[in-house]
């Protein structure tokens, strides 16, 4: 018989943990495993893309109408949205009533601590919860939260071991409630060959030019102005010409407007590209030379993976899971957080030296190969779901 799986988790607008919770979606023996998607938040593709797959789900709150002309509507309108919020645990436990999972599985804080509450109160045999990064803006609260539901759950995957370690240090919350199962990847998707020449055109980039690239929503947790500062200072340092050094930035989010004029206060404008969110990453991938990730703290992140994947070098934040996937000086190079000088430096290495670039993109292939793989993380996955068994 199917483990019935209620999946929840707190945004529809996809990023790392979304896209990994697709993949396994995607993964999961579908004889084996009868599964259901849920998201707090509205605005995103997410419940859709899982369609796209074979997977149910429903979003708990609905986009808030289009405001009317008059000020009164518009207030109106604003409060009974806003007061929609109180329903959530409602509606959750109307679904997982109907449901009858006999797992429930959540992702990100706000869905950890609302799955566990109402999952317990609704009967649910097995309830399990997801850390996906160090999330360093955390106040006490947010562990006093985290550590009290704890007790509401009988299991904590985290991605990473230095996010396992946070929960343990931090949070305090029981070791033996926590394993750690690292993100994996396809390495098939990234196993393609495209014509460069015209997805640089489709991209605005000339077949000539060198390509930094960064993939991340456009958060300022993920250090993109710092990147922005280092690529600017390195242009004047490079022995390529000026004008074929170009930063890919792929990714939407809230900081588009003040990323774009902090690249004209730069004077960088014309070397950076916006491509906003893009479903097509092995092939962008393809024309990117070097990857960077300067986020100011992370999990363990999809786009490095992906990055490793497609035998491009990784330069990196050395923060919370990243350096169980790069290894500096060899699969590419680790950096402080928020220090552009370091990065610069990276940088500068990785430009000037393609011999050297090419070595460290087939060491992070060969990693992922061995320690990485999608294969690997679903094993584990079901592993922990079929150890259940005899709960329900």
């Amino acid at each position: 018989m199917a483990i019935k799986i209620f999946y929840l988790t707190t945004d529809t607008k996809i990023g790392g943990t979304e896209q990994m919770l697709l993949t396994l979606l995607n993964r999961l023996d579908k004889k084996r495993y009868s599964t259901f998607l849920c998201a707090i938040k509205p605005g995103g593709p997410l419940i859709e893309e899982a369609k796209k797959v074979g997977v149910r789900g429903e979003c708990l709150l609905k986009e808030p109408k289009e405001p009317g002309g008059l000020l009164i509507e518009k207030i109106i309108n604003r409060i009974f949205w806003f007061a929609r919020f109180f329903l959530i645990p409602f509606k959750l436990a109307s679904l997982i009533k109907r449901e009858k999972p006999d797992i429930l599985h959540t992702f990100l804080f706000h869905a950890n601590i609302l799955g566990r509450i109402v999952g317990k109160f609704t009967g649910v045999a097995i309830i399990i919860s997801s850390q996906r990064s160090i999330d360093k803006w955390r106040k006490p609260w947010h562990s006093f939260l985290d550590r009290l539901t704890s007790s509401f759950c009988n299991l904590i995957i985290s991605n990473s071991e230095a996010g396992r370690k946070i929960l343990i240090q931090r949070d305090r919350i029981d070791p033996e409630k926590i394993i750690t199962i690292h993100n994996g990847i396809d390495l098939k998707k990234f196993n393609i060959e495209i014509d460069i020449y015209e997805k640089k055109r489709e991209l605005g980039l000339k077949h000539e030019d060198k390509v930094i690239g960064i993939i991340a929503n456009l958060r300022r947790v993920k250090g993109h102005c710092y990147l922005f500062e280092a690529f600017q200072n390195a242009k004047c340092k490079m022995s390529l010409k000026d004008s074929i050094l170009k930063l890919l930035v792929v990714g939407d989010g809230e900081l588009k407007q003040e990323l774009t004029g902090l690249a004209e206060k730069l004077k960088i404008k014309d070397s950076v590209i916006f491509t906003g969110f893009r479903d097509d990453i092995p092939e962008i991938l393809q024309v990117i030379d070097i990857f960077v990730l300067p986020s100011l703290w992370e999990g363990f992140p999809v786009s490095i993976l992906e990055a490793m994947a497609s035998s491009r070098p990784v330069i990196a934040s050395s923060v919370g899971g990243i350096p169980e996937a790069v290894i500096d000086q060899e699969t590419g190079f680790l950096v402080p957080p928020q220090d552009v000088r370091s990065l610069e430096e990276a940088l500068l290495k990785l430009v000037n030296d393609s011999g050297q670039a090419k070595r460290m993109g087939i060491a992070g292939r060969k990693r992922i190969e061995e320690c990485f793989t999608l294969d690997k993380m679903i094993k584990k996955m079901e592993g922990v779901y079929n150890g259940y068994r005899q709960y329900f």
